[in-house]
């Protein structure tokens, strides 16, 4: 260090010697063991270089201060965290173009609201599960395939069902004569001496079925001056029903007997039972002998 400390005072006194005018160079003065080097030798020196940017190339960790222009090489990916919210403008009618590969399942979750306008003649294969809220314009005549979710109509909709020769649509009928089996039951009762009354019990019903009673029609032959009628006692459910006719004397036959007419409509509703309807024949009087011949019509419908 002191060797490079005596070379710079060296150039020093050189150059202000070689500035005076007329002056000869002064010999520097001689150290023992240092050789003096000559005047032209450059010494290096520290030099600040002031607002003059350099290209630098940073080695290790730099620390960058401002802005830094970068250029992407290759694929970047993204992570999202959170929800982000998604602002679109779309204009126009853009088209997506899109290869399926096999088979696409759509699942949705909750009870969606959906809201559609429907033109033209969809074709509809849905499978719903929950109770959804559908809000639908449907225009033309759609097709859709329901599976067994229960399906509400508004007050006062309609609902057109189509019903061609080819292909009709089956139908039931609840009541009406295509649901009724006619019935007819003709009994002979006979009143023997010594009693006013004879009766006879119709044919029990069949199973499921409930017997209407609507016309009576007989015959009576009595002892002169006696008045006959008839009774048809409905059971209905454990209780009992009574209907009674009077009837007509025609005349009186050559036995001695008077003979009567019986001809009513009604309407007597019977329930199933052991029995179902019994037939009853009377007279006021137990002497002789008295025979009726009645007839009962009616028809079977189901319960």
């Amino acid at each position: 260090m002191a060797r490079e400390m005596v070379g710079m005072m060296a150039l020093l006194l050189s150059a202000c010697a070689a500035s005076t005018p007329g002056a000869e160079p002064a010999a520097a003065p001689e150290e023992p063991g240092i050789v003096q080097q000559a005047a032209n030798t450059p010494v290096p020196l520290d030099v600040r270089v002031i607002n003059t940017p350099l290209p630098t190339t940073a080695v290790g960790t730099t620390a960058v201060s401002g802005s830094v222009a970068a250029t992407q090489s290759g694929s970047w990916n993204v992570g999202i965290t959170g929800t982000p919210n998604v602002n679109a403008t779309i204009s126009g009618t853009p088209g997506v173009s899109a290869v399926q590969s096999g088979s696409w399942s759509v699942g949705i979750e909750g009870t969606p609201n959906v809201n559609a306008t429907i033109t033209g003649t969809p074709s509809v294969n849905a499978t719903i599960t929950g109770t959804p809220s559908v809000n639908a314009t449907i225009s033309g005549t759609p097709n859709v395939n329901v599976g067994s979710p229960t399906v509400s109509l508004a007050a006062g909709s309609s609902v057109v069902i189509g019903n061609s020769d080819s292909n009709p649509v089956p139908v039931t009928l609840s009541s009406g004569p295509a649901r009724q089996q006619p019935f007819q039951l003709a009994l002979n009762i006979d009143i023997f001496d010594g009693s006013t009354g004879g009766s006879s019990d119709l044919t029990p019903l069949p199973a499921g079925k409930r017997l209407v009673l609507e016309h009576i029609n007989a015959t009576a032959t009595v002892k002169n001056g006696e008045i006959p009628y008839i009774e048809l006692e409905a059971f209905n459910q454990g209780s009992s029903t009574s209907h009674i006719f009077a009837g007509t004397k025609v005349g009186t036959i050559n036995l001695g007997g008077d003979f009567w007419v019986f001809n009513e409509h009604t309407l007597l509703y019977s329930y199933q039972d052991l029995t179902g309807v019994a037939v009853e024949v009377h007279r006021f009087s137990a002497f002789g002998f008295a025979q009726f011949r009645v007839v009962v019509t009616g028809h079977l419908e189901d319960m």
